[in-house]
């Protein structure tokens, strides 16, 4: 078997997108390389890695590293997405030497995936975390006093795409940073939709709709959110979002899979949203002082009172929000 990656051996490229969109039954209609642009483009081919034997693609696991923005600070995290194992190789061990091979390198606070099959992703201690609400489209759609255009992202002019980048950078929730190179590069995902929502021939808000095979009919991003927006929103589709309306009687989510990453910068991103003070991880526990008593809680607990569903009472930051655009 030979280990390797895109970059370095990219005319396994074609195989290898064969292997993820059969592995996800991927519907001909839509293609994983459009709906993931962000993992499968050429700059990110080096961490799209990949077992080769016999001349043939027979597992592939990419990652992509962002930064979470927190009050200001950058905190890196890594991602990954497109794993797949070829049928005839599943069951035999393969997938396990894989997937820690990539955690050599503990240079990132934590580690994020999407995934249904928690048992599996426990072995390697990645746990459901970062509360998010879904709400149910509003059947009985209602007009409203707003102009709302929706375009293909890919269509948005020079001007639009900056006053959706400044909606985004003013949101209170903690989200994934784009930098301009990030922002320009969101003009590649084809399959999603956006509506500019205009008010007097001023561009007010935005939501993003849809992401090909991904997200159908599912709104998971969007500038600004409150009760009345909401509203707005549900009129054209399902909502992801950590922000809670009750009256709308929401649905509570896991928004995705977190492992540990580097315990020094993980703490440091704990310090920086919670009042916790000397926080120490052992083995499967997290302890940690908190108005002059020792707390200790076992992972997964800590990362729900943390990041949801569940949060501490006593945690009153801004929720997390990692949407769908960034999300692989």
């Amino acid at each position: 078997m030979i280990y390797t990656n895109l970059k370095d051996s990219p005319n396994f490229y074609k195989q290898t997108l064969d292997l993820i969109e059969k592995s996800f039954n991927y519907s001909p209609d839509h293609s994983f390389e459009v709906d993931f642009y962000s993992l499968m483009q050429l700059s990110n081919r080096e961490n799209a890695h990949i077992i080769i034997e016999n001349d043939q693609v027979i597992a592939h696991i990419a990652t992509l590293d962002q930064n979470f923005s927190i009050n200001g600070k950058s905190f890196p995290i890594r991602m990954y997405g497109g794993i797949s194992v070829s049928e005839s190789y599943r069951g035999k061990g393969l997938f396990t030497k894989f997937f820690n091979h990539l955690f050599q390198n503990e240079d990132v606070s934590m580690h994020f995936l999407w995934s249904d099959k928690i048992d599996l992703y426990k072995k390697y201690f990645f746990y459901p975390c970062i509360e998010m609400y879904e709400y149910e489209k509003n059947k009985n759609r209602k007009e409203n006093k707003y102009q709302i255009i929706k375009k293909r992202i890919s269509n948005l002019s020079d001007t639009e795409l900056q006053m959706i980048t400044n909606f985004y950078n003013k949101i209170h929730e903690y989200r994934i940073a784009r930098d301009d190179q990030y922002w320009k590069m969101i003009k590649n995902f084809e399959s999603i939709d956006i509506h500019l929502i205009y008010f007097d021939k001023k561009l007010i808000n935005y939501f993003l709709k849809n992401k090909g095979e991904d997200l159908t009919d599912i709104i998971h991003e969007y500038g600004l959110i409150d009760e009345h927006f909401l509203n707005i929103f549900l009129n054209y589709g399902k909502v992801w979002t950590p922000f809670l309306n009750n009256k709308n009687h929401p649905l509570s989510l896991f928004s995705s899979l977190c492992r540990i990453g580097d315990e020094k910068m993980f703490t440091s991103v704990i310090s920086e949203i919670t009042p916790f003070k000397n926080i120490l991880i052992n083995d499967q526990n997290i302890s940690f002082e908190f108005e002059d008593k020792l707390y200790i809680e076992k992972t997964p607990d800590f990362l729900n009172g943390v990041f949801g569903p569940g949060r501490y009472k006593e945690i009153t930051s801004h929720p997390f929000y990692i949407c769908g655009l960034d999300s692989i």
